[in-house]
């Protein structure tokens, strides 16, 4: 699965930011979708599996992750008839975990992107 990937992922000594900066430069919108969306099945997985004491094998989650980004493309333009407003209060990651949020951009006109991480 990791054959697809376009930067070499042996080097342990890189965060998160670093490998999405280095596949902004040698890899494709697509390469940069793919590492976002099995980043986060990853994060939804291990969760699923403290939390919910279930998750999905290893094996499934790059297939997940590419399913969703699809599914994603295929609704993308749609807009939602109801939407719900529920009232959502954040709670800190239980001591010794750390909560990480990633959000990336790339605009249809010019083709630049970006991409933030906040620990």
């Amino acid at each position: 699965m990791w054959g697809d990937c376009p930067i070499s992922m042996m080097d342990i000594n890189r965060d998160v930011s670093d490998l999405a900066i280095e596949i902004l430069h040698q890899g494709t919108q697509r390469d940069l979708e793919k590492f976002f969306g099995v980043a986060w099945r990853i994060w939804l997985n291990k969760n699923q599996v403290i939390y919910e004491e279930n998750g999905e094998p290893a094996a499934h989650i790059w297939g997940s992750a590419i399913c969703m980004i699809e599914d994603y493309k295929d609704v993308n333009g749609l807009k939602a008839k109801h939407k719900e407003n529920k009232k959502q209060q954040w709670e800190p990651p239980p001591e010794g975990f750390y909560s990480i949020n990633v959000d990336g951009a790339i605009p249809l006109t010019n083709g630049q992107s970006g991409v933030g991480l906040l620990i």
